[in-house]
């Protein structure tokens, strides 16, 4: 998933600069003078997570890590707070508030006095159903399944989580794989739960890891320093010059890396050739707790086409 060097591809970061904006302009931070601060959110952490376990928030971390990899010019992920907002979302209703919508109309980096963001609305009636739902699910309560049974994000994530976990290699849970057995199980993964938990974990990762930072991610405005996105820059706004040319004072983005790691490299042909992948989903049965003894061999027969070549990443014929 971590964007390669050179010119081969699409950079991660371009494409953001092209999408993200759409995704996250309602939240998002350049303050005059060019005074950029994070902010300090209430948020569950390591120590006492707000709704996971310290160990599922654990598995959350490798999780995100995976989503969004971290490399020399990226932040990933867990370092950009995602797990930990994630956590924050899952237990929005235990604070009152919930955390579910920050305030408006400003954030405190582009000349505003008071920081808005930083606190967060109350829930009419109706939010609040749609928003119980959403996250807790219907449950055993009647009244919320008005239009049938609802799985909630709670319930999603701590089966995906599980899941993750007990298809580990070697009796290790989803924490403690190495980087290409993880991409490899993820991408080779027919589990349910996982295919559950995929579908809502990648749009919460990239919403927190481009999102403002308010709602726990972005940490340090990790997500938009690299892409080069300024954020929020009401009430300031733009000057007649920043909208005429906007690449001349478009912030800076951070470098492509040189090297390709060969933890990378190793990932992308274990998992680039599809007879790679047919051979392991035909083995495995293409459940998680198949996998246990594929994920392994799979990334070994990588480095060995590798060796084999004399470089780092060769052929995958054969497999």
């Amino acid at each position: 998933m971590a964007s390669g060097g050179g010119d081969h591809g699409v950079p991660r970061r371009t494409l953001l600069r092209g999408t993200g904006a759409v995704a996250i302009a309602v939240f998002a931070p350049l303050t005059g003078g060019g005074m950029r601060q994070a902010v300090a959110v209430p948020r569950g952490s390591a120590e006492q997570p707000r709704y996971l376990t310290r160990a599922e928030l654990d598995t959350m971390r490798a999780l995100v890590d995976r989503i969004v990899p971290e490399d020399h010019a990226t932040p990933g992920g867990a370092r950009s707070g995602c797990a930990e907002a994630i956590d924050g979302l899952l237990g929005a209703f235990r604070e009152d508030p919930p955390l579910i919508f920050a305030g408006a109309p400003f954030s405190d980096r582009a000349g505003s006095p008071v920081n808005h963001f930083a606190e967060f609305l109350p829930l009419d009636s109706y939010e609040e159903t749609a928003w119980r739902l959403r996250i807790e699910g219907s449950g055993d309560r009647p009244e919320r399944a008005f239009n049938g049974p609802v799985t909630g994000f709670q319930t999603i994530y701590r089966d995906g989580l599980a899941a993750l976990d007990e298809a580990a290699v070697g009796g290790r849970r989803f924490a403690g794989l190495t980087a290409p057995e993880q991409d490899l199980l993820l991408a080779t993964s027919r589990d349910p739960a996982v295919t559950a938990l995929m579908d809502v974990a990648v749009p919460h990762t990239f919403e927190f890891q481009y999102g403002a930072p308010e709602y726990g991610g972005n940490v340090d405005l990790a997500g938009w320093d690299y892409t080069g996105y300024p954020g929020d820059v009401q009430p300031r706004g733009w000057t007649r010059e920043e909208v005429e040319e906007p690449d001349r004072h478009a912030g800076p983005v951070a470098p492509l890396p040189g090297v390709v790691p060969g933890d990378e490299l190793v990932a992308a042909l274990a998992l680039a050739h599809p007879d790679a992948v047919r051979g392991v989903l035909a083995r495995s049965g293409g459940l998680l707790s198949g996998l246990r003894s594929e994920v392994g061999s799979a990334v070994a027969a990588a480095k060995r086409h590798g060796a084999g070549d004399g470089k780092e990443g060769g052929s995958t014929d054969g497999w």
